[in-house]
C-alpha cells in the first residue's frame, strides 16, 4: 500500500511539474524552451510513478523502513530551493549533492567524503557549464 501512495505521489508530482513546465512560452515549441527540461522529467516522473501504482497493487517491496530516508530527501530538497534563490547555483548545488550521497550511501568513511565532495563539485561544474555553453541558460 506505501509504495502505491509512493507512486501516486509521484506521478502528481510529475504532473505539476508537466503543467508548469508548458507555461513558460516558447516561439518555437514547448521543446526549445526553458520549459523542456520540466516537460521531460515531469513526463518521466508521471510514467514511473503510475508504473509503481500498477505494478505494487496488493504487494509489499520491504521499502516501510526507509520512510526516514525520504523524509530527509524531501526536507533536503526543499532547503535546497530555497537556499538556490539567496546562495545560487554554484554554492547551494555541491553541499545539497555531497549531503544527499550521505543519505542514500552507508555510514561515509573520510575517503567517500572526500570523493563525494569531489564528484559533487565535477557535477556542479558540468551542469553550470552545459547550461551556460550548450543551452545558453544563466542559472541562479
Amino acid at each position: 500500500m506505501q509504495d502505491r501512495i509512493l507512486g501516486i505521489t509521484v506521478a502528481l508530482t510529475g504532473a505539476y511539474a508537466v503543467y508548469h513546465g508548458m507555461g513558460f512560452s516558447a516561439e518555437k515549441g514547448v521543446l526549445a524552451s526553458a520549459g523542456a527540461l520540466p516537460v521531460l522529467v515531469g513526463l518521466l516522473l508521471l510514467g514511473l510513478g503510475v508504473s509503481v501504482a500498477i505494478k505494487t497493487r496488493g504487494k509489499s517491496s520491504g521499502f516501510e523502513g526507509h520512510w526516514q530516508r525520504l523524509l530527509y530527501f524531501g526536507l533536503l530538497t526543499a532547503a535546497y530551493i530555497l537556499g538556490l534563490s539567496h546562495l545560487g547555483f554554484i554554492m547551494a548545488t555541491p553541499p545539497y549533492l555531497l549531503v544527499l550521497l550521505a543519505l542514500t550511501g552507508d555510514r561515509p568513511k573520510k575517503a567517500r567524503i572526500y570523493a563525494g565532495l569531489a564528484l559533487a563539485v565535477i557535477m556542479t561544474a558540468g551542469t553550470y557549464a552545459l547550461f551556460d555553453k550548450v543551452f545558453r541558460l544563466l542559472l541562479p
